[in-house]
């Protein structure tokens, strides 16, 4: 089942009752039931009524609403308010499929809805008390179809049908005292029979009517007469395959009516004030009938008898739930589908008979495995079941499941195999069995007399954990173990080391956990990645060669034509055949495998079948099935050589948490139970559109995009494979997940396309559907309309190549006048051209001239804005000292002068002559950097040298200065750089930008500030960087830091002019480029990158 829908494997622990007093381990097993989903896909788990529709999706009918599955997932209808076309109310109380498909609804108070597939809406029908061609009663129990298409229902106030194409209702009511008429309104259960007679149960028993002139009589009902139903609610009815009627009644048992009108009742306990409500009826095969109840859960009915064979209910604590039935379903495939009240919907396979498991945490003690993790298993000639367990010793029980195992003298409390983990049981013969253990040694217990004998080192065996016991024809025993392999001396309970011909007198110390004996006393042994062979009369062992050194080897098996079988991690071999023994074939190949095929396990049944622990194999044909098909009893982990196979043909495989048996006898090859993909829903140009075709789609012109969404309903399985491919578009079939049940196409052409959905089951089996696409093209898309728009064209162009060739002829007669013409005003305008041709260089060299000045000017300008600022101070400095001069020289004249007045004097003058000295010296450096620019701009010849070494020479004479001012200097410059350029040049940029560094970046507050000089040759290329980690340049000044007087330190002696220059040294003199890249927290770096002129 789909992981989407929660299915988890109940091992229901249905225990039933055999009331044929024959018992065997068959019987004794447990039925399982498969669980659907859960109590929020299936409200609070109660479900009401199940049908499956015509398209394999199934209908359940629950408290709260009606719910659709496909098998992947759960679609809810409930009442809307508002909507009228959605269900009338959400206690359903019944369903029915009509042949035309259409879905009937009986709800408990709210009336019956028709649900129609096609639209995905319901028609909706309610009683109104003054219309008598409405409805009886808003409760409908049952709802049934005639022979002519008419609809019958089963109401709280008597029969209704509905007509074929009508929406009113004929009633069938009761009138007192009026035998012509139903014997009560109060009607729980409908049937029909092949006659067309149809069958009512009420609340007084039953009645009849004729489908065809409407003729009433109550039947079987009369006071006082033999099996009468008189005063008894008939609940349920069903017509059998053999045309029995069967009528359930609440709390007065069951009955068979055969078509002779023999009436057989029954009971179903021997106590009437206990007689369960038997709420549902079905027939689930042949031979059996299945009674649901409101308490005490399923009876199975023998069909032709009438008697209980078994009773199915729930033992497992506080689950008593499930013995409350709310309905029962057997579709079209045979599933049975069982509705509970409060554990929602379960279904059993048919195809599962052959299947069942012996639980161990039933209730049922009786029937239950006392231990877990049964580790061997064996069948005692005498029909016992030996069981080895994990540190609980041996169980045996007989053929009716009781323990005996104290009943063998040796072998109860205080035996020695008390607390032993039990790994390998082995009957050599009537009388002795061989018990291997593990930790424990060998054991043999001698049945005849009771005696069980450790077999130790006394006897040869020197290993305490035995793995695999066997015997051969000849009387020997053959004991396999994790230090060897051991075999017994003819005629002697005393056992030697099986060694290797290869090394005959070295111990063979590998475990060994396989053997197998073919007929003439061929011993097969197996370690984990070995496989050895004992020839007749032989005890060395001689290796064969299957596979490669890594294979490992998990079973050996003889067959019944005596052909040995290896099942390893690389998948299954068997022998060629026994003339050639040591040649194996894979027979993975013939079953056409991806992967490797592992067997655990094998037996072989009497049709020559192999199982597995989880397969079948039909060597016949060839085919392989996987238990998982048959959603297999869950049993834990299943334990290597925990197998056994009795008379009877039962085939026992242990697990962690019970034993499964498998009955070959009741096998069938399960047919996946699936439908062809069926359309869900539309999706046009992102819209649901709720029309669902079965044959054709016809989209509108323009439209863009469209979804087909699909489902092949597959309600026991999740092994469906899908593909679709769209004919007229797709090259090949497109693979889909049953994830991604969806084929979306977008803008496609106009025209007709055949959408081809397929399902695949595992197994191969195809089914498919198709649905024929039309996309309507717009009118400019249409034939005719193409036609017309060629046949325009083509006149068109006709038309404008006529028009085209006058043109041409009268241009190419205007153009001929033209050129005359044309050619006398050129004559002229060339004079004219040499003419303007001279004025233009002539005014070109006037601009030049201009544009000098204009920059000769703005140099000037600048020029002489900065030598103001100096000069203006000096000279106002200048005057305020001879202001003083002047007063000092009159207080003098006038005797007014004092010391003090003196000095003060002397300190303005001071003062003032101070100012005047900065700004004399202002001055002159500001010319000498003018000096500078002018210089800049001069062209410098080029020498050859290693610029590297030059650089060191520069450095050797900055260094002083840049020690002085606190600073560290860290040198980074490439060796053996020769080039060619203006060796000067690199003096000033290093000067320049060092002590700019010193003055700007560091400016006073940064102590022990770094300053790193790098050069480096890239390519044709030489990069020349200088950076310091002091303050950094504000980003909306880094852009006009080389333009000329740009300062952000003129109040401290800053010109502006220093950058500049270098930048005119850079791209002038050494035809490169300059950048400064500055950040917080990092500094400045200056990179120069100029070409590389070499020699």
């Amino acid at each position: 089942m789909k992981n989407s829908i929660l299915i988890r494997y109940i091992i229901l622990s249905l225990y039933f009752i055999s009331y044929s007093g024959y018992t065997d381990i068959y019987s004794l097993s447990k039925n399982f039931f498969n669980n659907v989903g859960d109590n929020r896909s299936i409200p609070d788990g109660v479900v009401t009524a199940i049908v499956k529709d015509n398209s394999g999706f199934l209908w359940i009918g629950t408290q709260k609403g009606l719910v659709k599955y496909d098998g992947y997932t759960y679609e809810k209808y409930v009442h809307e308010t508002n909507n009228k076309n959605s269900i009338t109310g959400n206690y359903i109380n019944s369903l029915f499929v009509s042949k035309d498909g259409q879905i009937y609804i009986g709800t408990l108070r709210s009336g019956l809805s028709i649900y129609n597939p096609k639209n995905d809406t319901f028609i909706n029908f309610k009683s109104k008390e003054f219309d008598t061609d409405s409805i009886a009663s808003n409760r409908i129990d049952a709802i049934v179809e005639d022979s002519s298409g008419s609809i019958w229902l089963a109401t709280y106030n008597g029969v209704d049908m509905l007509p074929i194409n009508s929406r009113k209702f004929k009633h069938f009511q009761n009138i007192e005292n009026d035998p012509t008429t139903i014997n009560d309104n109060r009607i729980e259960t409908l049937v029909i029979d092949n006659n067309g007679y149809l069958w009512v149960g009420s609340w007084n028993g039953l009645n009849k009517i004729n489908t065809t002139n409407y003729k009433v009589e109550s039947v079987y009902s009369i006071p006082n007469e033999v099996n009468s139903f008189y005063k008894q609610h008939v609940t349920s009815l069903i017509i059998d395959d053999q045309k029995a009627l069967w009528v359930g009644t609440q709390k007065t048992g069951y009955a068979k009516i055969t078509t002779d009108s023999n009436i057989t009742r029954f009971n179903l306990t021997n106590n009437d004030l206990n007689e369960p409500w038997i709420w549902s009826i079905i027939q689930v095969s042949e031979n059996n009938i299945w009674l649901g109840t409101t308490g005490v859960g399923i009876y199975v009915i023998d069909k032709l008898t009438g008697n209980i064979t078994k009773h199915l209910k729930n033992s497992i604590s506080g689950n008593t739930n499930f013995d409350q039935i709310g309905a029962l379903f057997v579709d079209k495939d045979n599933l049975i589908w069982v509705g509970t009240w409060g554990k929602g919907l379960h279904y059993y396979h048919p195809n599962n008979s052959f299947l069942s498991v012996l639980p161990q945490n039933d209730l049922d003690k009786s029937n239950n495995i006392t231990y877990l993790n049964i580790l061997s298993m064996m069948f005692h000639s005498d029909g016992t079941l030996w069981l080895g367990t994990q540190n609980n010793g041996l169980e045996i029980r007989n053929e009716q499941w009781e323990i005996v195992t104290s009943n063998k003298k040796g072998m109860g409390i205080g035996s020695p195999l008390e607390s032993a983990s039990i790994r390998s049981i082995y009957q050599s013969n009537e009388n002795d069995v061989w018990i291997g253990t593990l930790h424990n040694g060998l054991y043999k217990y001698d049945n005849k007399n009771e005696i069980i004998v450790k077999i130790d080192e006394e006897f040869g065996i020197s290993s305490v954990d035995i793995i695999i016991i066997i015997s051969t024809d000849d009387g020997r025993i053959w004991v396999g173990t994790n230090d060897g392999l051991f075999v017994s001396k003819l005629g002697h309970l005393e056992f030697e080391r099986v060694t290797t011909i290869e090394k005959p007198l070295h111990h063979f110390n590998d475990a060994v956990w396989l053997m197998a004996k073919q007929e003439n006393d061929g011993v097969w042994v197996a370690t984990t990645t070995s496989l050895y062979r004992v020839l007749p009369g032989e005890n060395k062992l001689r290796k064969i060669e299957i596979s490669d050194d890594n294979t490992i080897i998990q079973k050996l098996f003889v067959d019944s034509n005596d052909l040995l079988w290896v099942s390893t991690s690389k998948g299954v071999f068997q022998q060629v055949n026994k003339n050639d023994a040591d040649k194996f074939e894979l027979i993975d190949t013939k079953l056409n495998l991806a992967d490797p095929l592992k067997f655990g396990d094998m037996h072989e049944d009497l049709m020559g079948r192999i199982w597995s622990q989880n397969f079948v194999l039909d060597p016949e044909n060839w085919t392989l099935k996987s238990f998982d098909d048959y959603n297999s009893p869950n049993i834990g982990t299943l334990l290597a050589a925990s197998t056994a196979k009795n008379k009877k043909g039962y085939i026992l495989f242990g697990g962690t948490e019970g034993i499964r048996i498998i009955n070959p006898e009741n096998y069938k090859k399960t047919v996946n139970i699936f439908t062809a993909p069926t359309i869900t829903k539309i999706i046009i140009d992102d819209r649901i559109t709720l029309v669902k075709p079965s044959k054709t789609l016809h989209l509108k012109p323009f439209t863009k995009n469209f979804s087909i969404e699909f489902v092949a309903a597959n309600l026991t399985s999740s092994n469906i494979r899908y593909s679709y491919k769209l004919e007229g578009f797709d090259k090949d079939w497109i693979p889909s997940d049953s994830k991604h049940r969806v084929a979306r196409y977008t803008n496609l052409s106009p025209g007709n396309y055949t959408l081809h959905i397929q399902s695949t089951t595992e197994n191969g089996e195809e089914k498919s559907v198709s649905i024929e696409i039309i996309l309507a093209p717009g009118f400019y898309q249409t034939w005719w309309f193409k036609l017309l728009t060629l046949i325009s064209f083509f006149i068109l162009l006709f038309l404008f190549y006529r028009s085209r060739i006058r043109k041409i002829d009268l241009r190419r007669k205007q153009l001929e006048t033209l050129v005359d013409i044309r050619t006398v005003a050129l004559e002229s305008k060339t004079k004219e051209a040499i003419e303007s041709y001279e004025l233009l260089l002539d005014t070109q060299n006037q601009l030049v001239e201009i544009r000098k000045q204009a920059v000769l000017g703005g140099l000037v300008a600048g020029i002489a804005h900065e030598l103001n600022t100096p000069i203006g101070t000096a000279i106002t400095a200048h005057g305020q000292l001879e202001y003083d001069l002047e007063e000092l020289e009159s207080e003098y004249t006038q005797g007014k002068l004092t010391k003090k007045g003196v000095n003060s004097k002397l300190e303005r003058l001071s003062l003032c002559a101070g100012i005047i000295s900065k700004s004399l010296l202002r001055t002159a450096s500001l010319i000498t950097t003018f000096k500078k620019i002018s210089n800049s701009n001069k062209e410098i010849e080029n020498t050859t040298f290693r610029l590297d070494l030059f650089l060191f020479e520069v450095i050797s004479t900055l260094e002083s200065t840049i020690t002085n001012s606190g600073h560290k200097l860290v040198v980074d410059i490439q060796n053996d750089i020769n080039i060619t350029s203006k060796k000067e040049a690199f003096h000033s940029i290093l000067k320049e930008l060092i002590d700019n560094s010193i003055n700007h970046a560091f400016n006073g507050d940064i102590k022990n500030g770094v300053i790193t000089i790098r050069l480096k040759a890239i390519d044709s290329n030489v990069t020349l960087s200088i950076s310091d980690n002091g303050q950094s340049i504000e980003c909306e000044n880094q852009s006009k830091i080389f333009d000329p007087f740009f300062t952000t330190n003129r109040g401290v002696g800053g010109v502006g002019l220093g950058l500049h220059i270098l930048y005119n040294i850079v791209t002038q003199q050494l035809k490169g480029k300059i950048e400064c890249l500055s950040s917080d927290n990092v500094g400045t770096e200056f990179i120069i990158l100029f070409p590389e002129k070499k020699l």
